[in-house]
């Protein structure tokens, strides 16, 4: 029933001329973990999208890929991230990493369930805030040292204090600045007033990203390139290159510039000491 809801949808986006994927959005070839239960006592099915850089078939557009599932819970790894976590980068090693895909398929053991995984390190547990106040923008200080970087997305559960500061429980909010060990800024400005309680924690795509299991550290496949095609990340500039020469443009630009003429001669004359003129002048003054 399920799927028959969600291809209504995407018809319905479609009709509507929305960019929408509508192929197949579930991973062939996970291993079996219908005898595993969640929290309501349903059947365990797999995650469609990768546990740690969040994409999957409909954001990948056909570029996913054989994803490799856990065999003892329902998280999913792209072949990107699997790269990443054995610190060989999937568009250099894509033989080796397709071919431990294909050896583990039915028997792999994620990061999370031998509690390895970026998101479970004690170095991002969550911190209790200890009050909040506004400065400009929201100001954070916390029971404990931070890791938090600018830049870093935190979420704020549990804060309690003005009506504004409920805003801080919504979303994701950007670090700033960090002021102090044990305090920081986020990109949101609380105008008045002040709270206490409640935790703050970095986002579980930040953590991986922290680690180097996610984003720019590994290239993985081209969103939309076909089956097999290999993402080429952009050349680097060689160091001796040359710069291009100016365009028209910035040629007419630098032409249009004027230099600034020298000042009359009338207002730079240096009287001399005894002359009558420089006294008739300090006698005006």
């Amino acid at each position: 029933r399920r799927k028959e809801r969600e291809a209504e949808r995407v018809q319905a986006l479609l009709a509507a001329g929305k960019d929408v994927y509508a192929g197949e959005r579930d991973n062939a070839g996970m291993p079996d973990i219908s005898h595993l239960c969640d929290g309501k006592g349903r059947p365990l099915k797999h995650n469609r999208s990768c546990h740690v850089c969040t994409q999957g078939n409909a954001s990948w557009r056909g570029g996913f890929f054989q994803p490799l599932g856990c065999s003892k819970c329902e998280k999913i790894y792209c072949p990107r991230c699997i790269g990443n976590i054995q610190g060989k980068p999937y568009a250099e090693h894509k033989e080796e990493i397709d071919q431990f895909i294909e050896e583990h398929k039915l028997s792999y053991e994620c990061v999370c369930c031998e509690n390895k995984c970026a998101c479970q390190a004690k170095e991002f547990e969550p911190l209790e805030v200890i009050s909040s106040s506004a400065d400009k923008c929201a100001v954070l200080r916390v029971s404990a040292k931070h890791p938090f970087k600018p830049g870093d997305k935190v979420r704020v559960t549990g804060h309690h204090g003005s009506c504004r500061d409920d805003e801080l429980k919504k979303g994701e909010w950007a670090v700033k600045q960090s002021l102090s060990p044990t305090s920081f800024s986020i990109e949101l400005d609380l105008r008045k007033g002040g709270g206490k309680g409640g935790k703050v924690e970095m986002v579980k795509l930040q953590k991986h990203k922290r680690w180097g299991w996610a984003g720019a550290t590994g290239f993985g496949i081209q969103k939309d390139a076909p089956a097999g095609k290999k993402y080429c990340p952009p050349a680097k500039r060689p160091s001796g290159a040359k710069d291009a020469p100016p365009s028209k443009r910035q040629a007419a630009a630098g032409k249009s510039k004027v230099e600034a003429k020298p000042a009359k001669a009338h207002l730079t004359k240096q009287w001399p000491q005894s002359s009558p003129a420089r006294g008739r002048a300090r006698a005006g003054a």
